[in-house]
């Protein structure tokens, strides 16, 4: 049996063994592959994590940097608006202008009257146009000084008529009424007879800088102050006729408070200055900074032309305005042409012409609003009333029609005082209304 038992034993380091041998070494390698594996799989997700937290970084290093460029950016353009004009809107300046205690009806009714925007540049207070020299406002007290008219007992009324074409005008028992609400004082209408067919047709006419048929303002003025009443404190003439701006604001001079879209009164340089932007102009209507630059070149042209030559240097082209005034005189003339175009109504009827009219601009408030703004305007600094820069208020100047549709058909408080203490009709309407509302803010 122990020779049996021997035989059937294998032979130490026979084939069983070597089998065994590389099924170890084999199972040691598949767990040597799966601890590798194990490690690699480790070292992805870490690489991931890795990956996970730079974009994180670099996320929050370009956000800083955005951050660091937006704080870079505002601090310039707070230093740059700290440089530029801003409209004195703010409660001191008010005050002063005012020159009342706060706490009268009077100050509180400030809160009605919005503070105005920073102009810009093609603005009517924008940097190198015509109201610039209008920044320092007027207060109570300047305007109380000597040297302008007033109203006195024997010539207290205002006189509106009609000018050469005035087809399509508002109605002018509107413009009558709103002047005398506005102002308090006696308003009347003369007829259009009071000047005759030859002295109209005699007026000048003549094309401007921009190629539009204007109205001679020296003419029409000359002509109202010879036919002006005699107990006429005012006398103001409206006419669908362009306007040209007078002859002494031309080439630089002072332009009156409520100039157009198209009135390039100073010879200003079209460069563009500190207060540029990119706000566009409303559709449709030409800015001031345009035809500055359409005056400037046509100047330029004009210039060589006369260089070329040897005759006289050729005049300088009339510049469209909304209204021009002659405080001294007690006359002005105002424009409502520019608000659409009343060429083809010659020979219609009034009131067919002024509903096409307020239908071409846009509705009849419209219209009316911007006549009756020019209008009153005009009235205002004939009055001795400058350019109001407290606050949004009828005598707020204009040198397009965004302004002139933005500019409300009242008076601030600072400019209601005014006439307040100048004459007992204006008194008397002003402490009606003062006493009668129901608080101070109304």
């Amino acid at each position: 049996m122990k020779a049996e038992y021997s035989a059937a034993m294998p032979e130490k380091g026979g084939p069983a063994s070597a089998t065994d041998a590389s099924a170890a070494r084999l199972a040691a390698a598949d767990a040597a592959f799966s601890k590798e594996e194990a490690k690699v799989e480790d070292l992805r997700a870490k690489l991931a994590k890795a990956e996970a937290s730079r974009a994180a970084a670099e996320e929050e290093l370009s956000a800083a940097r955005l951050a660091h460029e937006a704080a870079i950016a505002a601090a310039e353009e707070k230093a740059r608006l700290a440089k530029r004009w801003h409209p004195p809107c703010d409660a001191a300046s008010r005050q002063k202008a005012l020159g009342e205690d706060p706490t009268t009806a009077l100050s509180l009714c400030w809160d009605t009257s919005e503070p105005l925007p920073l102009p810009r540049p093609e603005d009517w207070l924008g940097k190198n146009q015509l109201g610039e020299a209008d920044r320092p406002g007027q207060t109570v007290a300047q305007f109380c000084r000597p040297g302008r008219s007033v109203p006195s007992p024997m010539v207290r009324t205002i006189y509106l008529m009609p000018l050469g074409r005035a087809t399509g005008a508002p109605p002018s028992k509107c413009l009558v009424d709103f002047v005398r609400a506005s102002f308090g004082i006696d308003v009347r209408l003369l007829p259009a007879s009071t000047v005759t067919e030859r002295e109209t047709a005699g007026m000048k006419r003549g094309a401007g800088a921009d190629g539009r048929w204007l109205l001679s303002s020296n003419d029409a003025l000359d002509i109202l102050y010879r036919h002006k009443p005699k107990d006429a404190f005012l006398l103001i003439a409206y006419t669908m006729e362009e306007l040209g701006a007078l002859e002494s604001y031309r080439g630089g001079g002072a332009a009156p408070a409520a100039a157009p879209a198209a009135a390039p009164a100073s010879e200003a340089p079209a460069e563009p200055n500190e207060e540029e932007s990119l706000v566009t102009a409303p559709p449709g209507f030409e800015m001031a900074a345009a035809n500055r630059r359409a005056a400037k070149q046509a100047s330029a042209a004009a210039s060589a032309a006369a260089g070329a030559s040897s005759g006289p240097p050729p005049p300088k082209l009339p510049l469209p305005t909304y209204s021009e005034v002659q405080p001294l005189r007690g006359v002005a003339v105002v424009s409502f042409g520019s608000f659409a175009d009343a060429d083809a109504l010659v020979d219609i009827d009034d009131a067919v012409a002024f509903s096409y009219i307020c239908r071409s601009v846009a509705t009849h408030a419209t219209y009316l609003h911007r006549a009756s703004g020019v209008l009153g305007n005009a009235v205002g600094r004939l009055l001795g009333m400058a350019t109001c820069v407290y606050g949004r208020c009828l005598m707020n100047g204009a040198l397009h029609l965004g302004e002139l549709d933005s500019r409300p058909l009242l008076l601030c408080p600072g400019k209601l005082r005014m006439p307040f203490h100048s004459w007992p009709a204006m008194r008397s309407a002003c402490m009606h209304v003062l006493t009668t509302a129901p608080s101070p803010h109304s």
